[in-house]
């Protein structure tokens, strides 16, 4: 009962994939630099190079399936980062 193994494989339009680059590019240096720590509210005005990021489109524009590959990417930073 495999059902997520038979999803067809898509791959990212042109805009997505700026978005999808820039975005990690972001985060990964954010997490190597160690600026993606938690601050409280009231803090975060001092600290906005921190770990917000928002993706803005239109509709039908494949907002989900790009934040998707974004995580997906992050993931497999992650389990790299940590395994060094």
């Amino acid at each position: 009962d495999k059902w997520y193994l038979t999803l067809e494989k898509r791959t990212p339009r042109d805009y997505q994939k700026k978005l999808i680059n820039d975005i990690t590019k972001s985060i990964k240096e954010m997490v190597v630099t160690k600026r993606h720590k938690a601050v409280s509210w009231q803090d975060a005005p001092f600290f906005p190079e921190l770990s917000a990021h928002l993706l803005e489109s239109a509709t039908g524009t494949g907002k989900t399936f790009t934040v998707g590959t974004i995580l997906n990417t992050l993931w497999k930073f992650k389990e790299k980062y940590n395994n060094k």
